[in-house]
């Protein structure tokens, strides 16, 4: 999908920040890197009674019950929760920036569940009997895990935790009411139903932490943080984008536009063409109004600003638009202004 390459491109544009001017923002918001204590080396007797809560919390057989048990059974609850509900009951679960939040919502009151058997009247056994088999086929590989997944638990619980706090865990798991919790530990982190798309009304904030402008600040933020230090070996030199792309056009033009700033006019909607905007801005009423199907419209509305953007890119750069030149900030204006004096000086001298 166009969106996965737009985020790929927009992880790309941060690698390129190292060779960019800091802003005084950026400057400003840089703040001291808190230090973290290294954890302490376990002793024996740590390691010992961690091992005991490691095995009564994760017994043999731990990971097997789990893909054979618990995700089947999650699988079920999943299925269950959804079937008796309609377009309108899920969209009023999801945030509108999901995707699926901005589904066509109609009239029509069938629930998923009628939906589906209309197509596939066996569509509920299918599932089951596909999340059976697939679970089922990570089961031995889930064995091999499970010994060294215990061994590092045990060395994690040591570097934490005291003789006194393991053997007191130790004791607990051994009771009864021990032994349940070690039993569902595992499945007790798999969200029920419910609470599955309360996780996913938080997708909107994912989305703007991966926005280009709020990725560029991420970048020139940790380049402030680390100004201190030598230059990463893989700042210096940089290949250009054709060696990169081995003389790929397309590869190329990808990464030219990964660097981008989003303040180029190109984004902006008054550069496009009336047809355009006129086009953009109904799709985006659609989406708002929930009188299409989110994935296909959400598709069309980006693919269409895509194509705005670059027909109104080529444009420009066919007119020779060249980025307008960044004054120096802060700590570059010094170095500027120390340079500017040096060569004054040096001019006189001459």
């Amino acid at each position: 999908m166009k969106t996965l390459t737009t985020m790929m491109n927009q992880s790309i544009a941060i690698a390129a920040l190292a060779t960019m001017p800091m802003t005084a923002q950026a400057q400003q918001a840089a703040r001291p890197i808190p230090p973290v204590a290294p954890l302490p080396e376990a002793s024996p007797q740590q390691l010992a009674a961690a091992t005991i809560v490691a095995e009564r919390l994760m017994p043999t057989g731990s990971y097997r019950r789990y893909v054979e048990r618990d995700l089947p059974r999650w699988t079920d609850d999943m299925v269950a929760f959804i079937w008796p509900m309609t377009q309108r009951d899920l969209a009023a679960m999801m945030p509108k920036e999901a995707g699926v939040a901005a589904m066509g919502l109609s009239d029509n009151k069938q629930t998923f569940g009628q939906m589906i058997e209309q197509a596939d009247p066996a569509m509920k056994e299918r599932i089951t009997i596909m999340s059976r088999i697939v679970f089922r086929h990570f089961a031995p590989m889930m064995d091999r895990m499970e010994a060294p997944v215990r061994a590092s638990m045990a060395r994690n619980l040591a570097r934490r935790m005291s003789v006194r706090d393991l053997n007191s865990m130790a004791q607990f798991l051994a009771t009864p009411a021990g032994r349940s919790f070690a039993d569902i530990q595992m499945a007790a982190w798999l969200p029920d139903a419910a609470s599955f798309f309360d996780i996913m009304k938080q997708i909107p904030d994912l989305v703007a932490m991966s926005d280009k402008r709020a990725m560029q600040a991420l970048g020139e933020e940790i380049k402030t943080a680390t100004a201190h230090l030598p230059p990463a070996p893989w700042d210096k030199p940089k290949a250009a984008p054709a060696d990169l792309c081995d003389g790929d056009a397309a590869c190329i033009a990808q990464m030219e536009i990964a660097k981008e700033s989003g303040d180029e006019p190109w984004y902006e909607a008054a550069n496009w063409s009336a047809s355009e905007r006129a086009m953009i801005t109904r799709l985006e009423a659609d989406l708002e109004k929930k009188q299409t199907i989110s994935d296909m419209a959400s598709e069309q509305l980006e693919a269409t600003r895509d194509a705005a953007v670059d027909r109104a890119r080529t444009r420009f750069k066919a007119q020779g638009w060249k980025p307008p030149v960044k004054q120096p900030t802060n700590t570059n204006k010094a170095a500027a202004d120390a340079a500017a004096k040096a060569a004054a000086a040096a001019a006189k001298a001459n």
